[in-house]
């Protein structure tokens, strides 16, 4: 039987609130959808920076504690923020009891074991942003957290939607559905915050169309070799580790190494593994922060894996190592995923930590190579090897200087997609930056590259996807359009496909699609390291 979580309805609006006067009256609640006439007028304006503003003021305006009235604008966020936090609750528990009843329903069991594991993460989420407080100081890390509990409650939606058979799974997708309205208004206005200030009748409504979005996105000039995190230094070689995996170490798998560590730590938790393959399945669980895998190098420490998606078993559940623990970092070993070409999604890394860094790494695989599932991943020196989407994801992540390969795929087929990002909301700190990276075709094409191959640098997985190459080395097996569409005209006019300077055979202009964009160079700032997430901060120096 699955714990069921109790609400408490308290939390960030508590904290927020503490040493706030009351302005105004005490105001009634909504006489009827749209009329906002008796409505705190504080609330109308902030409701009106986000995408559902009904849904917005009638749900803040029916909490109680919305009436001893707003001073800021952390308030009402605070409270847009516990109002979300309850609806994903309410979601993890109604998904819980799917899951108790599913029986020997292998699919029903598989949707419903994603929604519990990843509106689980979202509640953990809700917890951490209880502990941090919101000001605006944290406002970046609260909107790149709030994108991450965004992402986990479509992906509920999604999973549900697969076995959609009763009015008790549509009952549920109802409720989640509603949830998501929440935290994207919620996110929308810790974005307006950001982006305007504390003026509230000021604030507007994410843009969902491209134009108005890359008008945001101003701040000056940035040279593409600073777009890297300023004083960047390479991570040193430690002398001395936590522990030892391997033949003359401490631990003989990984996992127990990993499993070894301290809970919750704020300290680095460092796992020497020596050279040698290691077929295991890894979990670096949300309590596991901190930890640092180091190998002996690329080609000399391997983690192989080879699960894949069929009846029963999700795109979720394939990852030859999943990384949930924030302050992740791997380097120089290998990540592979060898369920071949054949067998459709089978991821080799899926990471959900926040702030984790894969430095000087190989990650091998065919479809889905990649899952950069939420929060803020950054990407050095590493090579990154699949057939389609193979870079995928809801993150905010950042490569520098990695190579991305296409490798030979099923038989008969010479598409490849790069990559395929999940951003849903225009509020959403996330998309793919690519930066001095290059695209390239596997020596495993005996002869060369058929000439028949195309590659395309990305096709939106969803609606509002973003995926921006800087100075990044095209090979001839880049299609000259560039970018393909997922089907029809979906997500043409609202995603971000943009390259700046790109260089080699590949990277002629002149045929790209109409619905990508060439950055001018006031515009790449947005895109740097520092800017995008927030690279300063947290990328480790020695």
């Amino acid at each position: 039987m699955l714990l069921v979580l109790v609400v408490a309805g308290l939390g960030f609006f508590a904290a927020a609130t503490s040493t706030a006067g009351r302005i105004g009256s005490r105001r009634s609640l909504l006489a009827r959808p749209g009329d906002n006439r008796d409505v705190d007028p504080f609330i109308v304006s902030a409701c009106h920076g986000t995408r559902y503003p009904e849904v917005c003021v009638s749900s803040i305006a029916a909490d109680p504690r919305s009436r001893q009235g707003f001073t800021s604008p952390d308030q009402i966020i605070s409270l847009a923020i516990d109002l979300a936090s309850q609806s994903s609750s309410r979601s993890f528990n109604l998904t819980a009891g799917i899951l108790d009843r599913a029986g020997g329903n292998k699919n029903l069991t598989a949707a419903s074991t994603d929604c519990v594991h990843v509106l689980g993460f979202a509640i953990n989420r809700y917890e951490k942003l209880r502990r941090l407080g919101l000001s605006i100081a944290v406002v970046k890390d609260f909107e790149a957290w709030l994108s991450g509990i965004l992402a986990y409650q479509y992906d509920c939606f999604s999973a549900l939607g697969y076995v959609n058979s009763s009015t008790e799974v549509q009952r549920v997708m109802l409720q989640v559905n509603a949830g998501m309205d929440l935290i994207s208004n919620a996110l929308s206005m810790a974005d307006a915050w950001a982006l305007y200030g504390d003026n509230v009748s000021s604030w507007k409504p994410p843009p969902s169309k491209r134009e108005l979005s890359l008008g945001r996105t101003g701040g000056g000039e940035v040279p593409v070799e600073d777009l890297r995190p300023s004083g960047w230094i390479q991570l040193e070689q430690q002398r001395k580790f936590s522990v030892v995996v391997g033949k003359s170490g401490s631990f003989k798998t990984i996992q127990e190494a990993i499993d070894s560590a301290p809970s919750n730590s704020k300290e680095r938790f460092s796992i020497y593994i020596q050279e040698g393959i290691y077929d295991e399945r890894i979990y670096v669980s949300d309590s596991k922060s901190m930890i640092m895998l180091v190998g002996a190098g690329a080609r000399k420490t391997i983690i192989s894996g080879n699960n894949y998606v069929r009846e029963g078993v999700t795109t979720m559940d394939t990852a030859t190592v999943l990384v949930a623990g924030d302050g992740f970092v791997a380097r120089d070993l290998t990540i592979r995923n060898t369920a071949g070409p054949e067998l459709h999604q089978a991821v080799a890394l899926r990471i959900n930590s926040d702030k984790a860094v894969i430095q000087s790494c190989t990650l091998e695989g065919y479809q889905d190579t990649l899952y950069s599932h939420t929060n803020r991943h950054y990407f050095e020196n590493c090579t990154i090897a699949g057939t389609v989407d193979f870079i995928f994801g809801n993150a905010a992540a950042f490569f520098s200087n990695c190579k991305l390969v296409v490798r030979p795929g099923r038989t008969g087929i010479y598409t490849s997609m790069v990559t395929a990002h999940g951003r849903i909301d225009p509020a959403q700190t996330i998309g793919f930056v690519f930066h001095k990276c290059s695209v390239e075709t596997s020596e495993e094409f005996s002869g060369g590259a058929p000439k028949k191959l195309h590659v395309y640098l990305g096709r939106p997985w969803k609606m509002f996807s973003r995926a921006v190459f800087l100075d990044c080395y095209l090979s001839s097996s880049v299609d000259p359009q560039g970018w393909l569409a997922w089907k029809g005209d979906f997500a043409l006019d609202t995603l971000l496909f943009a390259e700046y300077e790109s260089y080699g055979p590949g990277a002629d202009a002149s045929h790209r699609v109409s619905w990508s964009t060439q950055l001018n160079p006031s515009q790449t700032s947005a895109y740097s390291a520092q800017e995008f997430i927030q690279g300063d901060g947290w990328i480790p120096k020695p």
